[in-house]
């Protein structure tokens, strides 16, 4: 009799991790089909002290989703750490990798971050479509930029900066750019942190620190690798910022992007790593800073079937600061980047009167309101 207690107690427990598991994998399917149904870039695991939050970034903006169970939230954090073979048993340590899908036709990568914290463990997975068609011609730049663009791509040698803050579009807008260099005549190299899109054709690295793969490392074996152009992440310090300018005023093109609110800050940025300001004015082709507005829904105002409250979708808006023999002169005549902005009487996406919004014009206040 015993016995059959001890089995009958067993049998329950199987029972309940079936169903436990069985609700994992439905609460899986059902965040993942319908982050990508919504649009969404960025999915959410969020721990709570009894709960988890599943919260969506649409637009730029997070909204929350769903509330699980902890143990769910648990459940189905390990999930996907065993899709991306991460480490189930470590929850203290940040660990990041990434894995694939396919939805109808539609080719997906996954990339995840996980991390430990207070209330539990944390997880964010961005969403990239490998359909997504990278081109100069579709990402929304304005005529003018556009053409500036592809003038200084066709160039050989010299260092293209683009800024923005995380998730303004920068690493799309560099590899449509890449895309539009890419083809057999060309050795094209890049070292990122993650690499966000595979391309056919160019050899990426992602850098890793712990095992000795820094970002200079990395840069002097990519000297040495015969390149024709170089896409650098981030510049973060000045090594990195010496070796990229370097690099472009030996024959190299090199692109790259740094954190500044604007194109003139790129320069303070750059000034500020302690980068040799002559070597680098000498170098540079063009700087562009950028910003992802939200698209007003074409089909109502406050929200409908169709959108996300009235919005969907968004829309580059950029500036470009493109180097001639002009700017150069008066940098090189004074440093002092105050009296730079009079002289070229620069007027940034903040002071600009007014722009140009969905075909609409908004005053700047509502621009701010809408980029920030």
């Amino acid at each position: 009799m015993f016995k059959d207690i001890l089995n009958k107690e067993k049998i329950t427990e199987i029972k309940e991790n079936f169903k436990e598991e069985s609700e994992i994998i439905n609460t899986f399917n059902k965040v993942f089909f319908k982050g990508i149904d919504m649009r969404a870039s960025d999915i959410h695991i969020e721990p709570h002290i009894e709960f988890y939050i599943i919260r969506f970034r649409i637009d730029g903006i997070l909204e929350n989703f769903l509330k699980l169970e902890k143990n769910i939230g648990i459940g189905l954090i390990s999930r996907i750490k065993i899709l991306t073979g991460l480490d189930i048993g470590e929850k203290r340590l940040p660990q990041d990798g990434r894995f694939k899908g396919k939805i109808e036709k539609i080719k997906l990568d996954f990339r995840v971050s996980t991390i430990g914290t207070l209330k539990g463990e944390r997880c964010v997975i961005r969403i990239l479509s490998k359909n997504t068609e990278l081109s100069l011609e579709n990402i929304g730049l304005s005529d003018e930029n556009y053409e500036i663009i592809k003038r200084n791509l066709n160039k050989t040698s010299g260092i293209i900066i683009i800024s923005g803050p995380t998730g303004s579009g920068k690493t799309t807008t560099i590899y449509s750019m890449l895309k539009y260099l890419n083809n057999e005549e060309r050795n094209i190299l890049t070292i990122e942190d993650p690499v966000e899109y595979e391309v056919e054709g160019i050899s990426q690295v992602q850098y890793k620190n712990e095992i000795g793969l820094s970002f200079s490392n990395v840069l002097r074996g990519f000297l040495r690798q015969d390149p024709d152009i170089l896409f650098i992440g981030e510049i973060r310090d000045k090594e990195t910022g010496e070796i990229a300018i370097r690099a472009a005023l030996t024959g190299h093109l090199v692109l790259t992007t740094v954190h500044a609110k604007d194109t003139v800050g790129i320069l303070e940025r750059m000034k500020d790593l302690g980068l040799d300001m002559n070597l680098l004015i000498n170098g540079i082709l063009f700087l562009q800073s950028q910003r992802l507005l939200k698209r007003r829904c074409k089909f109502c105002e406050n929200g409908c079937d169709k959108c996300n409250k009235g919005f969907k979708g968004r829309i580059l808006m950029e500036e470009i600061l493109e180097f001639d023999e002009k700017i150069r002169n008066i940098l090189k005549e004074n440093l002092n980047l105050i009296k730079f902005k009079e002289q070229i009487q620069y007027k940034n996406f903040y002071e600009r009167g007014k722009v140009l919004f969905d075909k609409k014009e908004i005053s700047w206040k509502e621009f701010i309101k809408e980029c920030d």
